[in-house]
């Protein structure tokens, strides 16, 4: 019975292991923005070594109290697919069909958020979308008075006809106008809201809210 108390003990005072968590941005997918520093975040276990690694490049960091952590890793040219491996030394996640190129922020309110199926000539327009480069991420409608760690849902999607009716018509046309331009992967994230207001695109300092 002693043994056992003092085993409990031991075990309380051992930090909690569990797996890390990352963002939803950072998924299968995923398109990173080329030529500069790739800055990668998420949450472990406290006091927990994470390495990141892609494309043969590792940088790592330990998280910190509140299990928080963030590297950066090196400058990519565009290209992909590649593979993500992040190892916190419990359970390594790997994030594969990852391309570097341009990402976008397609933001504003209902002409911005108005869908391909929408708009003029949809059914030509989603019959011919077939570029996989084009990827276009969906940040649903919530809000918070404070930070949050993670967007309540969202995932990448590839453009195709059974995808594209859906993504911003504004960004996917632009998306397609940089793709014939630049011939990189293009990313699109859609933070959109029809009918809101400017004060809710702000942070509470620069509203004067303490």
């Amino acid at each position: 019975m002693t043994r056992m108390f003092v085993l409990a003990l031991l075990l309380a005072g051992m930090p909690c292991a569990y797996a890390v968590e990352l963002p939803r941005m950072f998924s299968d997918g995923m398109v990173l923005q080329r030529g500069q520093p790739i800055p990668v975040w998420g949450r472990a276990a406290p006091g927990a070594k994470v390495a990141v690694t892609l494309d043969g490049k590792a940088v790592s960091a330990v998280a910190d109290a509140k299990g928080d952590w963030r590297v950066l890793l090196p400058a990519h040219a565009a290209g992909g697919p590649l593979k993500m491996r992040i190892d916190d030394g419990i359970a390594p996640v790997e994030l594969g069909d990852v391309l570097v190129g341009d990402v976008w922020l397609a933001s504003g309110q209902s002409n911005m958020e108005w869908p391909v199926q929408s708009s003029t000539n949809a059914e030509q327009v989603i019959a011919s979308a077939g570029d996989a480069k084009i990827r276009h991420f969906k940040i649903p409608k919530s809000w918070s008075a404070k930070p949050e760690h993670d967007l309540v849902g969202g995932s990448w999607a590839a453009a195709s006809p059974q995808t594209v009716a859906t993504f911003s018509a504004v960004g996917y046309a632009f998306a397609r106008e940089l793709r014939a331009a630049t011939g990189v992967p293009i990313g699109i994230i859609d933070s959109t809201w029809g009918g809101s207001n400017i004060q809710t695109w702000m942070s509470a300092a620069s509203l004067g809210i303490d």
